[in-house]
């Protein structure tokens, strides 16, 4: 009979103790795996026996061992009441390349050579999965991360919308300490109000066409940011200004250009164009239409950024296959990059609408109450902060919810993602036709690779004329309000007079005396630019750590219903300022956070901490997990999360850190009701109260300027990362 191959010590006792095995078939070579496993005693004693009988071989090298092994591990259980770790430790110290703490994984056990090498009942052991660590302990480890974001939002936010609810079924005044409950009369008289169905309308039409208008000149800049045109770096550059600049700034500079404060070449103009527009949609028009030119300055810069973000995570490979399916570049731009950017698209329109209602809503207080036309906060204003009819005002506020709630249930299905948590997806060369996600980033592409512009000559040459003559003019549009505010710091009033012709928009005699000097050398200034650093600094650090265990939090842990807690949290972010400022000015009377940096910096918490947190959920949720699991094999996850998410999530942490910066210097509301004198007011309030004061006008325009200027170096800074990580937080890697 031949001799057969070796046998491994598993196989020798799988064979039963009565097996007939003859004394030909024993292998006489050199021990097998598990001999050598063994120290070198048993390996010697082994080798000595290895010509003997295999009853006796296995009776040693088998049955000894076996009971030896079951023994320890009897023993250890009984020292280590979760399980009999000791012996697997001990047994994973013969590999060195296979640590204990492969134990916590689900998926992984030992070696299965090494556990064949051994008895079959321990290598059933040795080889099955290890024991997952409990269900609960990540529940607890989960819930806990979503503690701190949930309490300074919702802590914030429901209380306040209750107390609303309260207040709208009294008759609530403030010049009364009497609440009499009235029921659903304050509703009934809100709808029976001529007034209020009239700002109603005027508040949906000017949302309306502000809205088309920002997403109409943000999509004309994203594409010549995208095709590169001859001079796209020079818009690049300042399509970043009007995010960060602050609105009352802006609005300011609009106001006085369409209604100077000083005689000028073109007054006569404005009075015959305002008398005109006021002739067709009524009084205040002409005011509002600086308003809304402020609002789509300001809109079109976020739409464009977001858009732009969405263009060039679109495969090259993708675009040249479209462009010869695309006759036209219209029909290229509305079937191919717009269904493809459809998620960029969807939020950028719900931003576009979410910035104009807000500015609508402060416009009474930003315009200093030169602008009283009927729109929806407007009233509220004037009912709750003039006219002191809290319970009237507190119904008024209400009714804003169910259009929040409408847009929330439109516009989520749209942004989310519709992808697995688990498997990513690679793009092919058919997916434009269906689906507009993709899984690496790609540059943007040139414009002669994507959109056929002629072939050659004076038909391309007027092509890329009007399209560097377009990128001028919209670099000109963002960047004027900036360069407005510059001539006049160092224009004196008297200017106005000597100049030629009454020309606001150059100084013939420079004067930093009356702006610049002044301003150096005003202590208010210098207070509230430390008050604009501390109120600022401090929620972009704490909003984007919490907003970022949150969204780790919600796409990493596997919680049950992480899905719908995002989606509150993200809701949150729509939820009207003007409802919950007066519960939150007696819960700040009560807890002495009035006229406080903790106060203001909460409330500003409320306006950074939502859609930072869903822009960390969005992003974990679209990275593949590969990378941490196998780091998790050698590290805590507190290690893991250290050094492996914090430094792939540092361009997400500066798109959530600079939206949150222009979302606060845009804000005058929260900062005037809670901030009561010069000791905790930042920059954007202390200089907004100057700007419509024509005295002051040099000292005004100069502290604006020094004011804005910081912010917009820091966006200049973070412009680059801030795109690539809108980019990173919408595609999936």
């Amino acid at each position: 009979m031949a001799a057969q191959a070796p046998w491994s010590e598993a196989e020798r006792g799988s064979r039963g103790r009565h097996a007939a095995v003859t004394r030909a078939s024993w292998p006489k070579e050199a021990p097998s795996a598990a001999g050598q496993l063994r120290p070198a005693r048993t390996r010697a004693r082994t080798r000595v026996r290895t010509g003997g009988p295999p009853r006796r071989v296995r009776r040693r090298a088998g049955t000894d061992r076996r009971s030896r092994l079951r023994g320890r591990v009897r023993y250890d259980q009984r020292r280590n009441r979760h399980g009999g770790s000791s012996t697997r430790t001990r047994v994973c110290r013969v590999c060195s390349r296979l640590r204990p703490r492969a134990e916590g994984r689900h998926d992984r056990g030992l070696l299965r050579p090494m556990a064949q090498a051994l008895s079959p009942r321990v290598a059933r052991r040795l080889s099955a999965p290890l024991p997952a660590a409990p269900r609960w302990r990540r529940y607890v480890v989960g819930y806990g991360l979503l503690v701190p974001a949930f309490a300074l939002v919702f802590g914030l936010l429901v209380y306040p919308i209750l107390y609303e609810i309260q207040l709208s079924l009294t008759d609530a005044q403030t010049s009364s300490e009497t609440n009499t409950f009235v029921g659903l009369a304050n509703y009934a008289a809100i709808l029976g109000d001529q007034i209020f169905w009239t700002a109603i309308r005027n508040t949906a039409f000017l949302m309306l066409v502000t809205t088309c208008a920002e997403c109409v000149v943000g999509l004309v800049v994203a594409l010549l940011l995208w095709r590169r045109s001859q001079l796209w770096p020079l818009l690049y550059i300042t399509v970043f200004l009007p995010w960060i600049y602050p609105s009352s700034f802006a609005n300011y500079t609009w106001y006085w250009i369409l209604l100077p404060p000083f005689h000028t070449f073109y007054t006569l103009d404005v009075i015959q164009a305002r008398f005109w527009l006021e002739g067709i949609f009524g009084e205040q028009a002409w005011q509002i239409l600086s308003f809304a030119l402020m609002s789509t300055w300001r809109g079109s810069s976020i739409v464009a950024i977001l858009l732009l973000a969405g263009l060039r995570t679109i495969p090259p490979d993708l675009l040249e296959y479209a462009r010869l399916e695309t006759a036209s570049p219209f029909r290229f731009l509305w079937s191919v990059l717009l269904p493809l950017a459809r998620r960029f698209v969807s939020l950028a329109v719900v931003v576009a609408m979410t910035v104009a209602y807000l500015d609508y809503l402060a416009m009474f207080i930003e315009s200093n109450g030169r602008i009283t036309a009927p729109v929806l906060g407007t009233l509220v204003y004037r009912a709750e902060l003039v006219e002191g009819r809290t319970g009237y005002a507190s119904a008024l506020s209400l009714t804003q919810l169910p259009i929040v709630v409408a847009l929330v249930l439109v516009a989520l299905p749209l942004i989310e993602a519709r992808l697995s948590r688990h498997k990513v997806r690679e793009a092919t060369a058919t997916d434009w036709t269906t689906s507009g996600r993709f899984g690496p980033l790609h540059p943007p592409v040139r414009a002669a690779s994507v959109v056929a512009t002629g072939a050659g000559g004076p038909r391309r040459f007027a092509v890329m004329a009007l399209l560097s003559l377009t990128s001028l003019v919209l670099a000109a549009f963002y960047l004027f309000p900036l360069y407005y505010t510059v001539i006049q710091s160092v224009k004196s009033a008297d200017d106005f007079l000597t100049g030629p012709l009454g020309q606001p928009f150059w100084a013939y005699a420079i004067d930093f005396g009356d702006g610049w000097i002044d301003t150096f050398s005003d202590p208010v200034f210098w207070r509230a630019a430390l008050n604009t650093l501390v109120i600022f600094g401090s929620v972009v650090a704490i909003g984007a750590a919490v907003a970022l265990l949150a969204g780790y939090a919600l796409a990493r842990l596997r919680l049950p219903g992480a899905d719908w807690l995002a989606r509150s949290l993200f809701a949150a972010y729509f939820v009207p300022q003007l409802a919950v400022v007066v519960p939150l000015l007696q819960v700040y009377a009560g807890l002495g956070l009035e006229n406080t940096y903790i106060g203001i910096v909460l409330v500003y918490l409320t306006l950074a901490v939502p859609f930072a947190t869903w822009l960390f959920y969005t992003y974990f949720l679209a990275l593949d997990a590969e990378v941490e699991e196998h780091a998790l094999l050698d590290a805590t996850r507190l290690q893991v999360f250290a050094s492996v998410v914090l430094p792939r999530a540092w361009p997400v942490i500066v798109a959530a850190a600079v939206f949150a910066i222009g979302m606060m210097s845009s804000d005058l509301l929260y900062a005037r009701v809670f901030t009561l004198n010069h000791a905790t007011r930042t920059l954007p309030v202390t200089m907004g109260s100057l700007v419509y004061d024509p005295d002051r006008w040099a000292d005004a325009n100069a502290s604006i300027l020094f004011g804005a200027v910081p912010l917009i170096i820091v966006a200049l800074a973070l412009a680059r990362f801030y795109l690539r990580g809108l980019q990173s937080a919408f595609t999936e890697e």
